[in-house]
């Protein structure tokens, strides 16, 4: 049976550690992005590469974690929930946080080579 795939997206994206890249086999040459932080890849249109970095999100999004996405440098708890109160998410509240978001570091290099050059640069 067919895997059926639900969230063409969301299903598409995969953890990049070290590097993701396309090959163009009639050249063949290749793309690759080597990075030194975690992140997530896709490549969700033939010859297109993205990466998601970081996700921060105020109001769930109905994409599957059913809570907001906000991970913030001091911690907040539910956003807006009274002190002390369970909030909507099932988390006890903070009433109200206005941190920065996370602050995430890290270098791409980019490489543009033959296949077999390109992917020993890991």
């Amino acid at each position: 049976q067919p895997l059926n795939i639900s969230e063409p997206i969301a299903g598409n994206y995969y953890p990049v550690n070290a590097m993701i890249g396309l090959e163009d086999k009639s050249a063949e040459t290749a793309f690759v992005v080597v990075t030194d932080v975690a992140q997530g890849g896709s490549s969700i249109n033939d010859g297109s590469l993205e990466l998601m970095v970081h996700r921060r999100l105020l109001a769930d999004d109905a994409r599957g974690v059913q809570e907001p996405l906000n991970e913030t440098m001091c911690g907040c708890n539910d956003i807006n929930a009274p002190p002390g109160q369970m909030g909507a998410h099932g988390h006890l509240g903070d009433g109200g946080c206005w941190c920065e978001g996370l602050t995430m570091r890290g270098r791409h290099w980019l490489i543009f080579d033959n296949v077999d050059s390109a992917n020993s640069q890991r």
